[in-house]
């Protein structure tokens, strides 16, 4: 009877022993998957105001169009127009240009840097050897694109605040750059772009927003490969609160090593 009872006795903690072993199995594919329960905090961007700077730099004959800094990255670049950015290269330091087919107060301006060093299968996270776009490609790493989620673009005498929706790449033919005004068109591309993004964001963003989208080459998927990698990202809207919104992995992408850190 003893010897019955210890069995049961052994039979039950073995049956506990496999239930933590399961839930701990469940956190664990869990938090590898960016699914564990998620709580947004405000934070305070370190971002500096660049109307100033951007009044008072000296481009010589470039044509100043505005600042970008972006979060986590050392991109704090002038942007010129791209009209003139093909004398750029005479310059030592980084810069990036506007689509020469933006319309001045239509939505969605794009933004595009040089990506010179930066082109393998396994970016570079920020340092002090890269310059110009480069750094946009550490948010091919979820481990970087989850804590970095703002971009600061100053224009007419502003330094404004976007949140970033999407982060994708494609083909170097496509997109024309085009600025947008139809409300139609402007709902469709967001709707691409969130698709196509290797992360879901966890943003709300819609036809009435005012949008942005900054790029660079590479070749992530090889040298005979060139394609773009693009972050999209929208206005902070009025009286908007600045928190850490939730990132997770987009399962469509599973061919790409999101989950290697390299923090």
């Amino acid at each position: 009877m003893k010897f019955k009872l210890r069995r049961i006795l052994l039979l039950i903690i073995l049956f506990i022993l496999c239930g933590i072993l399961v839930f701990l199995g469940i956190r664990v594919f869990s938090s590898d998957n960016s699914s564990d329960t998620f709580v947004s905090e405000k934070i305070k961007l370190n971002f500096e105001s660049r109307v100033d700077k951007l009044e008072s730099f000296d481009s010589g004959s470039l044509y100043k169009f505005g600042w970008l800094q972006i979060q986590g990255t050392n991109i704090d670049v002038p942007i010129f127009d791209s009209s003139s950015f093909a004398k750029v290269d005479t310059l030592d330091y980084s810069y990036g240009w506007i689509s020469q087919n933006y319309n001045s107060g239509e939505n969605r301006p794009v933004l595009m840097g040089h990506n010179i060093l930066n082109v393998s299968s396994e970016p570079m996270l920020p340092n002090n050897d890269l310059e110009n776009f480069e750094e946009l490609m550490a948010f091919s790493y979820y481990g970087f694109a989850k804590d970095n989620l703002y971009i600061q673009y100053t224009v007419n005498g502003k330094d404004n605040i976007y949140l970033i929706y999407a982060a994708g790449f494609y083909d170097y033919t496509y997109d024309s750059a085009e600025s947008m005004t139809d409300k139609n068109e402007i709902s469709k591309y967001i709707k691409d772009v969130k698709k196509n993004s290797i992360y879901n964001y966890d943003v709300d963003v819609n036809s009435s927003d005012e949008i942005i989208t900054i790029k660079t080459c590479t070749r992530y998927f090889g040298a005979d490969s060139k394609q773009q990698f693009m972050i999209d990202a929208r206005k902070v809207r009025d009286n908007e609160e600045i928190v850490k919104y939730q990132v997770t992995t987009n399962k469509n992408f599973d061919k790409l090593n999101l989950y290697k850190e390299k923090m």
